[in-house]
């Protein structure tokens, strides 16, 4: 069954799509598995990006099921995920959704390696929940985070924001 809910959300788009992922959560956490099976080994580079990127937010929605449902091995994937193109966030619906969901679950995982895309999401970020996300992320983290947050602290209209993250304890370089 879950297989065939799988084929659905890749056919699907916005709306439908939030009811297929939560009939495939609703699955429990054998589903997990599954989802992590359905992500196709594509790399994100700038010619994927361009020809497959409705397989990419695909595989990105996948691992966030899977990181939701408890399963460590969609961290990789949910990295992945950050190297998508930013132009569209907060015009297209599924990708900011991926990026929100994708920020809080590599922050839950405290994934050290995604600190530098973070950062430099947060700077670039003009969506407050994703900036949201993104804080608490980095703040879940902790000192791996550091030094990202340090070197992104280049542009005056995030510096205020840089600046009380870098005082944090767990934070300071």
């Amino acid at each position: 069954v879950e297989s065939e809910i799988i084929d659905a959300l890749e056919r699907e788009t916005s709306f439908n799509r939030l009811a297929i992922i939560a009939t495939i959560e609703g699955q429990g956490a054998g589903a997990a598995k599954v989802c992590l099976g359905r992500i196709a080994p594509v790399a994100y580079d700038t010619d994927s990006i361009k020809h497959r990127l409705p397989l990419l937010i695909n595989n990105g929605t996948l691992a966030v099921i899977a990181g939701r449902l408890g399963d460590d091995r969609c961290v990789p994937w949910l990295r992945e995920t950050l190297k998508l193109p930013r132009a569209s966030l907060g015009k297209d619906k599924d990708l900011t959704e991926l990026f929100i969901h994708s920020v809080e679950l590599l922050g839950r995982y405290r994934d050290g390696s995604a600190a530098e895309p973070l950062a430099q999401l947060l700077k670039e970020s003009r969506i407050r929940q994703l900036s949201v996300n993104t804080e608490a992320a980095l703040r879940a983290i902790g000192r791996p985070a550091a030094r990202p947050l340090a070197r992104h602290l280049d542009s005056w209209q995030t510096a205020p924001l840089f600046l009380r993250l870098l005082r944090e304890p767990e934070l300071r370089t």
